[in-house]
């Protein structure tokens, strides 16, 4: 609607146009009396100059006219239906993990398991992506905005308590190897010390930098140009169970 208010008009001066009863603005058309008024892309509405009393559909505070269309407080209180039952839509959500469906990428959670806004939850299946943890640009400080995802990550810990993780890093193909190495296991450090500091025990924790030996997609295309996009996936840092407790302390026991 703003953007049509600041369209052009052609077939009609703008004294015409606040003369007439014009109605709401509707498909790229301005609806008059006797006729339709074109809105092009040239010139533009200057809105400022007109008083808010002379615009279809506004009026200003000092309006009288104005003032007697907007109810009193006890007005609406006494048309308020309390017996009403209230109504809303809500989102679709099969799974019931509190994600919409648009936003799930993981199907059939099981239930009451706590899951990341990606929708995904923690299990043996598939490594768990932490989506929108981010780090600093060539870095492996965390981002803030990356605080509320982990403490999501917290709290799937914390309801899976009996499962060891391991952090991932890894990286896209640009750059030396080794250092891409190198850098994707500092972000997984970065992580797991960060998941130390909320609270988790770090003998269920591992982390790993993987550089970029496990891409999620294709870091150039078939003609050999370069896919940011691609990249941009395999720039990630994830978990996967590599064991539960009992399990690490029968291996711990018979290593020793």
């Amino acid at each position: 609607m703003g953007s049509l208010l600041a369209a052009a008009v052609q077939a009609q001066s703008l004294p015409a146009l606040l003369e007439s009863s014009v109605s709401p603005i509707s498909g790229g058309m301005i609806m008059a009396p006797g006729g339709t008024v074109s809105i092009g892309e040239s010139s533009v509405i200057d809105m400022t100059s007109i008083p808010a009393d002379e615009l279809a559909g506004l009026g200003s505070s000092s309006s009288l006219a104005f003032q007697s269309t907007v109810p009193k407080p006890e007005e609406k209180l006494a048309t308020y239906d309390r017996d009403r039952p209230l109504s809303y839509e809500a989102c679709p959500d099969d799974d019931k993990d509190g994600v919409c469906n648009p936003q799930d990428y993981c199907e059939n959670t099981p239930a009451k398991a706590v899951v990341l806004p990606s929708g995904c939850h923690l299990s043996r299946d598939a490594p768990l992506e932490l989506v929108g943890v981010f780090f600093d640009f060539n870095g492996t400080f965390l981002r803030p905005e990356s605080f509320e995802i982990l403490d999501r990550v917290v709290a799937v810990l914390r309801q899976q308590f009996n499962v060891v993780v391991e952090i991932g890093g890894h990286s896209d193909s640009r750059g030396d190897p080794e250092t891409n190495r190198k850098v994707s296991e500092a972000r997984a450090k970065a992580v797991y010390e960060y998941l130390v500091s909320r609270g988790i025990a770090p003998y269920r924790l591992r982390f790993k930098g993987y550089g970029e030996s496990q891409p999620v997609a294709a870091n150039t295309l078939a003609d050999g140009e370069d896919f940011a996009a691609g990249r941009a996936r395999n720039r990630r840092v994830d978990l996967r169970v590599v064991s539960d407790l009992a399990e690490a302390r029968r291996g711990s026991e018979q290593t020793n």
